[in-house]
């Protein structure tokens, strides 16, 4: 691969950046990968799709940036599906959630996949491959 593919990493869980990181380079050596670490606030999100001309071939989100609170979820990903223009956004969960909520996420993403379903130590790579484009 040409290492035309850039990913923006959003999440505050070591562990399922350090599998994602692992996964995504496993299938092109040459991505470039971003990190954008939530404790400090959407302005690092903003930052990092606005501040470097970087075009990112997908966002990835983990639900534990923002877990139980579900209401600034669901903020950080309106803010996000405003600001990432056409790039395909995916939320990755751990919890249970409820149909509502369920519903409202899956307005402001383009995947929505349960962690509990793909083991991130052990990534199902045709799983994944559905949900993270590759050019």
């Amino acid at each position: 691969m040409s290492g035309s593919n850039a990913f923006l990493i959003i999440s505050k869980n070591e562990c399922y950046i350090n599998s994602l990181t692992a996964y995504l380079h496993q299938q092109d050596q040459e991505a470039d990968i971003s990190v954008a670490n939530f404790e400090k606030g959407f302005d690092v999100v903003k930052s990092q799709l606005s501040g470097n001309n970087k075009k990112f071939s997908s966002i990835l989100v983990s639900s534990d940036v923002l877990e139980p609170n579900l209401e600034g979820l669901l903020e950080l990903l309106t803010n996000l599906r405003n600001h990432a223009g056409s790039c395909p956004i995916t939320l990755f969960h751990s919890g249970s959630i409820d149909a509502e909520t369920r519903k409202a996420i899956s307005e402001r993403v383009d995947f929505f996949k349960g962690m509990q379903r793909i083991d991130l130590s052990n990534p199902d790579q045709t799983d994944l491959k559905k949900v993270i484009p590759f050019h």
